[in-house]
Formats: C-alpha cells, structure tokens, sequence
C-alpha cells in the first residue's frame, strides 16, 4: 500500500507515512484486510480530508470509491471515526488496567538503585567529607545524580 502526494507530507500524511512507505507511488490505496490506521487523528474526517487533497482513492475487495463522491467520502470518514474510536478503547483499557494493578499494590515504578541501608551510607560517607560525589557515585556504582537524590533526600528527612 502506498499513497501518492506532495514531497513535504503534513498532519495525517505524516502518521500515514509511519505505516504506508511512499517507495512505490500509486495513485489506488488497496485493502483486502483490515487496516492499521494512524493512533490518532484531531478529527474523522482529517485522514479523508488529507487523501482527498492527494487524489487517492480506495480499493476495497475489487470495489474502488473515489473520495470526492458521497459513497468514498462515507467510508473514509468511517474508517477514520473507528480508529478514533479503537484508539480511544486502547487508552482506556490502558488507564483501567493501571488502576487495577495500583489498587493490587502492584504499580510501583522503577526499583531504587540503592537499598535503604545503601542510601543511609552513602550520606553518611558524604556528611564526613571523604568522598566526592564522583568518588561515590562510583563506590556504590550509581551515576551522581542518583548521589544527589540521595543526599537531597537525607536533607529533607
């Protein structure tokens, strides 16, 4: 599947882009199977929109629908609105499946690079002033802004 335009491709070309290659210019776009549309677009008829300003016209199973007639502009406003809407369903099973995992105990984040004991000596390695900071971010094998966390954190304690 390929879509034909102009050299600089905006908005809706660009996202198409990411899944349709420009390497081999048509001037069909041919579906026997369903489509991966962009994640998102502003509004449904944004993809049609953009399409139409190219002259593409969709090739379904053999049928060809030209966008600028009643018919093609139909269905590629549909096809747009449903990967709005399945979009739209990813993000939400996405959110409720956080909030279960966080109401389980089970949404923590990344783990600390330093134990709490670990962290506990570090600061009290850099309250004698033996160290610098690049000295222990090395002894404790950490970068130095998790040495800075560290002692920043012990200053708010």
């Amino acid at each position: 599947m390929s879509i034909t335009g102009s050299p600089e491709p905006t908005g809706t070309a660009r996202a198409c882009a990411k899944h349709w290659p420009r390497s081999a210019p048509a001037t069909f776009w041919s579906s026997t199977s369903s489509t991966v549309w962009p994640a998102r677009s502003p509004t449904p008829g944004t993809i049609a929109d953009e399409l139409t300003k190219r002259h593409v016209k969709l090739n379904i199973g053999g049928s060809v629908y030209d966008p600028t007639d009643p018919i093609g502009k139909l269905l590629f406003t549909v096809l747009s609105m449903i990967a709005e809407f399945e979009a739209d369903l990813a993000r939400m099973r996405t959110r409720e499946g956080m909030a279960i995992a966080k109401a389980k105990g089970r949404l923590r984040g990344k783990k600390p690079k330093l134990s709490p004991s670990q962290e506990a000596h570090l600061v009290e390695l850099h309250q004698a002033g033996r160290h610098t900071t690049t000295e222990l971010a090395e002894l404790f094998n950490v970068a130095r802004s998790t040495v800075y966390r560290a002692i920043r954190r012990a200053a708010v304690e």
